[in-house]
């Protein structure tokens, strides 16, 4: 079996929650250098389908119908990605973005053993996941990726031009992912994935176009990748509801209660949760059916954010290890995404939770 670790930033929304407040991001985009104003500039939420472009002065205006915690994102050909993440604190903002600069540095020429085809045929399953979600995915835009095998490290790398054009046809959306970083650390010099893994580091900024009405079997899907996700966990540790939802954790084979694990600090003024971890490392377990082994590794300072709806800050605290680092974007849901028997913001319930039974998800009214 693989060691493989993945850093990834995917939300959700999360179940049960009502009365959150509505949320209004507004400001202006200019250029860095001149202060001249951007047109056509992308901004969005992380993970979402919230976003818009500026308009010819530079300004822009973003409302959601709740306060998340997903980074602001500021994309534009020729220009530095921006990722802005304490927006909810300020007023209007004043974004300047930098004009990319081609650096030169001293190029150390090492042998790249392998062909495009082989590269992408990898990069195909460790980007979009080698499970049925990923296989079912197509990349529509593969020339805008760049790949090297570096024989001197056994490191395969990937940069894009433009975000990478996704289509899911088993998840029925369509999202648009802007690679930051992309490396995956082989044991020998090989691309045989199998045993040869190290080590995958997959980072970047993902936007959903279009989201497609759900038929029973694409709620089913989409279910089934929301289950046992890094937020669905996030979600269960926000509710105090781990047990409920099918989760538990380990040490040394020895099952913890969660406040042995972590404490949890009552929701403050914004509905954020603070979590101060008290361990280090711990294995998870999800059952659902089966038991699905996991593993967290908490960095910095042991200290974490969450948000009504999963997202959680600082990112990059925790690690996920073992089957939940296996899950790559072919499993992206929006952020908007809600479980089949959960309230919504506005309170409405989704009536066909009947499609798994009741003890699926922890079903109960968000005013309680």
């Amino acid at each position: 079996m693989r060691n493989a670790k993945l850093i990834v930033c995917l939300w959700l929304l999360l179940s049960g929650i009502s009365n959150i407040q509505a949320q209004k991001v507004f400001g202006r985009v200019v250029d860095a250098s001149s202060e001249e104003p951007l047109v056509g500039v992308s901004v969005y939420f992380d993970g979402s389908r919230f976003g818009t472009t500026t308009s010819e002065d530079g300004s822009f205006e973003i409302e959601t119908p709740y306060t998340i915690l997903s980074s602001l994102i500021f994309s534009h050909i020729g220009y530095e990605t921006l990722e802005l993440e304490e927006y909810y604190k300020e007023g209007s903002l004043w974004i300047k973005l930098k004009a990319k600069t081609e650096v030169l540095d001293e190029v150390v020429v090492t042998s790249d053993p392998f062909s495009r085809r082989q590269k992408m045929e990898v990069f195909r399953l460790e980007f979009l996941g080698d499970d049925r979600y990923g296989r079912h995915c197509e990349i529509l835009n593969e020339e805008v990726i760049s790949l090297y095998f570096d024989s001197s490290t056994n490191m395969l790398t990937a940069s894009a031009t433009a975000p990478i054009m996704v289509r899911n046809d088993y998840l029925s959306s369509l999202s648009e992912f802007d690679l930051q970083e992309f490396e995956v650390y082989f044991k020998s010099r090989s691309l045989v994935r199998l045993e040869n893994v190290f080590f995958t580091y997959l980072s970047g900024f993902s936007r959903f176009i279009d989201n497609d009405p759900e038929s029973k079997r694409i709620s089913r899907r989409r279910f089934k990748a929301y289950l046992g996700s890094p937020m669905h966990l996030m979600r269960s540790i926000y509710r105090n509801q781990l047990t409920e939802n099918g989760f538990r954790f380990r040490k040394e084979y020895e099952t913890f209660p969660s406040h042995k694990i972590f404490q949890r600090f009552d929701p403050d003024s914004l509905k954020l949760v603070e979590i101060q971890f008290l361990q280090d490392d711990f294995d998870l377990t999800f059952s659902y059916g089966l038991d699905y082994e996991s593993a967290l590794r908490i960095l910095g300072d042991r200290s974490i954010k969450i948000d009504p709806y999963g997202t959680h800050r600082p990112y990059k605290n925790i690690v996920f290890r073992k089957y939940m680092s296996g899950m790559r974007t072919g499993r992206l849901l929006p952020i908007d995404y809600m479980p089949p028997g959960t309230f919504n913001p506005q309170g409405s319930v989704r009536s066909d939770h009947h499609l798994w039974g009741k003890d699926a998800l922890n079903i109960s009214d968000p005013s309680k």
